[in-house]
């Protein structure tokens, strides 16, 4: 079922791609045909320009600003919009195509140098639809643009306007509706995360575009003494996601110092996110998007944090807690929060911290939260959580076989109906099922054998393990 899906999405794509690559050729072909506009350029002037450009162009696509690093399929950021402009208005659109097709694939090959020809479906995507973008940006400009008048005349400005709105919803439109689609995720929530994320370099980048043109239609040879800016603002947008990332490598280095504090909890969040990333591919990735799957394992790495605000010796204390002492272990999700909440990049993480302790039933806490009312993120977290607490040696409770703990986290069709009369029951049933499937799978998996590399990824190394026992899997 899945290939199926996977094929029919890959079909899907390649469509996308064949329409957007035909569409540049018939609007290339189009404008050669309809001479529509008059090249004022002379041919040394054309090919100084040329140079110049492409050759910033390339420098500039070597060096993005890419806001989500961890993502495969991810919108970058670069230097070269601002080019892009002055290139649209500089040439006329059909010489802008051309251009943008020649520094393109050149810039592609200097970027990638022996990966072009493993890539070479997403350079010829991404050279289609930046020629429809700039091509169609030039048509503006070439159409509108009053030579005659002054500008920051009211006229000129409007045109300016129009063409730097149409050059970004065009290209966030083909963009962002392409990889919308390969993330999983809706399209408006995809283009309004990604275009927040960047509408400050936006806002930067496109008033420097029109003062290439400014400068162009003055003096443009003054622009190369815009070249130490660009570098700084390269540099600039570079160190903030950079301190973004920096932070989110420093809590996770807290969280394992944490669970590294005593042996029982030794690389305890490690596994949980191992499992949950694993779970999420299994079971959910026709449910939520690369994105949500991978903000529900970040918070499984770090679901724990809030424990660095509790006194070592209540945590590590092997008899009874009083009162006031499981008051403050069960205030550790409310401290993760506030941890993370601040994170630009975490998004609901915050919230998935915060309830990875609430039950299916509303018996567990902070907010007594039952069935949907709990994250998706965090019922997937409390299964993870619960089966590795009930495999590891602690100090207040006895180890479970991965068996026996697996027994207690499935919901079969009478348990589960007990349960619903008692009122008891902890764990989203489709989380629970999906998990009790997933880990019997692994077991009977050889290459994940006791004491690999592989087991300890998802089980503590003193696991208990008993015969597998086999069942028919969950419909999902």
């Amino acid at each position: 079922m899945l290939n199926n899906e996977s094929n029919k999405k890959g079909w899907w794509v390649y469509k996308y791609i064949f329409v957007v690559v035909v569409s540049t050729l018939i609007f290339l072909l189009l404008l050669s045909k309809l001479h529509l506009f008059t090249d004022t350029l002379s041919k040394k002037s054309r090919v100084i320009y040329f140079v110049f450009l492409s050759l910033s162009i390339i420098i500039a696509d070597k060096y993005p600003i890419d806001y989500f690093p961890q993502k495969e399929n991810r919108a970058e950021v670069t230097l070269s919009l601002s080019l892009n402009l002055a290139v649209a208005f500089i040439f006329t659109p059909s010489y802008a195509i051309i251009f943008t097709i020649i520094t393109n694939i050149a810039a592609e090959l200097f970027v990638r140098g022996k990966e072009f020809s493993r890539k070479w479906i997403k350079v010829l995507f991404n050279t289609a639809y930046l020629s429809i973008v700039i091509g169609t940006t030039s048509v503006i400009f070439h159409k509108f643009y009053n030579l005659n008048l002054s500008f920051i005349s009211m006229h000129n400005i409007l045109v300016l306007s129009i063409a730097g709105i149409t050059y970004i919803l065009i290209e966030s439109f083909i963009l962002f509706g392409l990889l919308s689609y390969i993330n999983n995720e809706p399209f408006w929530k995809y283009w309004w995360k990604n275009i927040k994320a960047a509408q400050l370099d936006l806002l930067t980048l496109f008033p420097l575009g029109y003062l290439l043109i400014y400068l162009y239609l003055t003096n443009f040879w003054i622009s190369v003494l815009l070249i130490p800016l660009f570098v700084a603002i390269y540099f600039a947008s570079k160190e903030k996601i950079e301190i973004i990332q920096q932070t989110e490598k420093t809590l996770y280095v807290l969280a394992k110092i944490e669970d590294d504090k005593t042996p029982d909890t030794r690389r305890h969040s490690e596994r949980v996110a191992n499992l949950v990333e694993k779970l999420c591919e299994v079971a959910y990735s026709s449910k939520i998007s690369e994105d949500e799957k991978d903000i529900i394992v970040k918070s499984a790495r770090l679901h724990d944090i809030g424990k660095i605000a509790i006194s070592d010796k209540i945590l590590e204390k092997k008899g009874d807690l009083t009162d006031d002492e499981w008051n403050q272990i069960r205030s550790h999700p409310e401290k993760g929060k506030e941890i993370v909440e601040n994170l630009r990049t975490f998004g609901d993480g915050p919230e998935i911290i915060l309830h990875h302790h609430e039950k299916w039933d509303g018996s567990g806490y902070p907010d007594g939260l039952k069935e949907e009312e709990i994250p998706l993120g965090s019922r997937i977290i409390c299964v993870a959580d619960s089966f590795d607490a009930m495999i590891s040696k602690r100090p207040y409770k006895q180890q479970k076989s991965i068996e026996d703990a697996l027994e207690e986290i499935h919901t079969d069709k009478e348990k589960k109906k007990k349960e619903k009369e008692k009122g008891e029951q902890q764990f989203d049933p489709y989380a629970a099922d999906a998990f009790y499937d997933m880990v019997n799978e692994m077991l009977k998996d050889k290459s994940i054998t006791k004491n690999s590399e592989e087991w300890e990824k998802y089980f503590p190394k003193d696991a208990i393990i008993h015969t597998p026992k086999t069942k028919n899997k969950t419909e999902k």
